[in-house]
């Protein structure tokens, strides 16, 4: 039997919210903090099911990136659930679950093989180029259609001890247009990094990305999209003053 933890706070004061995050990751749970009703209504009602019941546990995701096609990345977030990359096929590390209904998303920030210079030596710092370069990667990297990268998921069954599934994904050379959910999951990273005064905010800005949240909001049935475009711009009408 599979017992997981969700936590939820309310209210201010002596309230310690790194712990209820801590109790809830360890728990493989959710950790949840109602300031409202509306939120109340939407954690405890609406979004119960997903919450609740599990569909997959112990997801983990590896991406490989193609050396010919990207120079370098940085994935955004997910501090408290990276995992080294031998722990993707070792099934008794623990990772993330999913509920039902329940969506991830993970972006990375890439820079580009082809690239500018000094785009490159911002991420790695000014450094002297590598000598030794195999033949095999000089004849992929002169592929105009090679692969951008290869994507991996594993997870187990939410009952019992079977071994985890595998499944794999390739990035095409030319990928996908972005959708309006992309657009927008993007708006909500960049509404972050300035919260947190990230180093790696580059040139983001309130305005920027309100105006992005506000073109992607699409089909918004409960309000959440609405409210974070509100919630932007009273971020930004506070951090110009």
């Amino acid at each position: 039997m599979v017992v997981y933890l969700t936590t939820i706070g309310m209210g201010t004061g002596n309230y310690k919210d790194n712990k209820m995050k801590m109790l809830a990751n360890k728990g493989n749970g959710n950790y949840i903090y109602l300031d409202s009703m509306m939120e109340a209504r939407r954690a405890l009602a609406d979004d119960f099911a997903g919450r609740m019941f599990t569909l997959a546990r112990d997801v983990k995701f590896q991406i490989e990136f193609n050396p010919a096609r990207v120079f370098g990345y940085r994935l955004i977030g997910y501090e408290l659930r990276k995992l080294d990359d031998r722990d993707f096929n070792d099934d008794t590390k623990d990772s993330g679950e999913i509920g039902v209904g329940h969506q991830v998303t993970a972006l990375y920030e890439l820079v580009m093989a082809d690239a500018d210079e000094a785009a490159k030596k911002a991420v790695v710092g000014d450094v002297d180029a590598l000598k030794y370069q195999t033949q095999a990667a000089a004849e992929v990297a002169a592929n105009e259609d090679a692969e951008i990268l290869t994507f991996k998921l594993r997870y187990q069954e939410p009952d019992g001890d079977a071994p985890s599934k595998l499944m794999e994904f390739v990035l095409p050379a030319v990928p996908p247009a972005p959708t309006a959910n992309w657009a927008w999951a993007s708006a909500v990273a960049e509404f972050t990094l300035l919260l947190r005064d990230s180093a790696s905010k580059g040139n983001a800005n309130f305005s920027n990305l309100r105006a992005r949240a506000v073109q992607n909001i699409g089909a918004d049935p409960d309000g959440v999209r609405a409210e974070f475009a509100a919630m932007a711009a009273a971020a930004g009408g506070l951090a110009s003053k």
